[in-house]
């Protein structure tokens, strides 16, 4: 298992926020992004790192994600908030 560089991880946030951002109205699964990711990357990447690059996100102020549990369940869903939209919109 191999280490992302500082600039694949910047990159593999943008690309985590883009995949969110396009699908603005959906609440993915984490193990759905990392699958979007390994589609536009070409190759395998960890969950933990797709999942460490989600954390950052939802960590800015104001959140670019935001992270909801199932209420029937403990799966963790992803979506992008409005401040993550226009971020990626004005990063296109």
């Amino acid at each position: 298992m191999t280490t992302l560089t500082d600039t694949e991880r910047v990159e593999l946030r943008h690309l985590v926020l883009e995949i969110l951002a396009v699908r603005q109205r959906a609440a993915l699964p984490l193990h759905t992004v990392a699958s979007h990711v390994r589609t536009a990357r070409g190759l395998e990447t960890p969950a933990a790192d797709v999942e460490a690059a989600l954390v950052l996100l939802a960590g800015y102020n104001p959140p670019l994600v935001l992270a909801m549990f199932d209420p029937l369940g403990n799966t963790r869903y992803w979506q992008a908030t409005t401040a993550g939209v226009l971020a990626y919109e004005r990063r296109a």
